[in-house]
């Protein structure tokens, strides 16, 4: 009767069970990131017909894009607003830059940057992009 007890704690405490980043954070988006940039894993998944490992693939590239390029779309809609107002940009992200050269450049950035794994993901990826990308004063 312990043993199950015990099992059933273990298997019902999420704390215990799943020891993951909270979303939301620097440390889950590069994870996410991390595992969209290996497109091997998905040639992977798809070689031996593991329909869940594609779709964890899938789900984790559509965290990481969304949230990088819901950043850059941001700053961009705010430079519009702004546009004459103040000659001081965040971000100056080239025309031809993509999605995954955004992502590239965060997982790069948060990769160096451990100490601040705690801060919202959103922050850090802004952080990378005016590091990468910044405006000429």
């Amino acid at each position: 009767m312990t043993r199950i007890v015990f099992l059933l704690t273990v298997l019902f405490s999420p704390s215990i069970v799943f020891a993951t980043p909270p979303a939301g954070s620097t440390e889950a988006l590069l994870e996410n990131c991390k595992i969209h940039l290996n497109e091997r894993l998905l040639k992977d998944a798809l070689k031996i017909n593991d329909n869940t490992e594609v779709a964890l693939y899938l789900i984790a590239s559509a965290k990481c894009n969304s949230t990088i390029v819901g950043v850059v779309d941001t700053l961009n809609f705010y430079e519009f607003l702004l546009a004459g107002l103040s000659s001081s940009n965040l971000v100056c992200t080239p025309t031809n830059a993509t999605s995954k050269q955004f992502a590239e450049i965060f997982v790069r950035y948060a990769g160096a940057h451990p100490e601040k794994f705690h801060e919202p993901a959103t922050e850090l990826v802004l952080e990378s992009l005016s590091d990468a990308f910044p405006c000429k004063k």
